[in-house]
């Protein structure tokens, strides 16, 4: 069981290792929590009618940043 165990995490170890674009992601992942909390703060801080244009802006820019983040996720496990 313990054996085990130590081979899943060697695995993980490794495999976090052999991702040459970890970094990239995880500042990515930063700056996608950072929009999302910028996105909530707006929806509320602005009136929905005028502030509309800054809300989808805010979230559109978000949503670009995790599909770079997954795109580089899916590209790194498949070589």
């Amino acid at each position: 069981m313990m054996e085990n165990r130590r081979n899943i995490l060697e695995e993980f170890r490794q495999d976090k290792s052999k991702d040459k674009y970890f970094k990239i992601r995880n500042i990515l992942n930063m700056i996608f929590i950072v929009m999302v909390i910028v996105t909530i703060a707006l929806y509320f801080i602005y009136p929905l009618p005028d502030g509309l244009p800054a809300f989808f802006c805010s979230c559109l820019t978000a949503i670009l940043v995790k599909a770079v983040e997954v795109y580089l996720r899916v590209s790194a496990k498949k070589h």
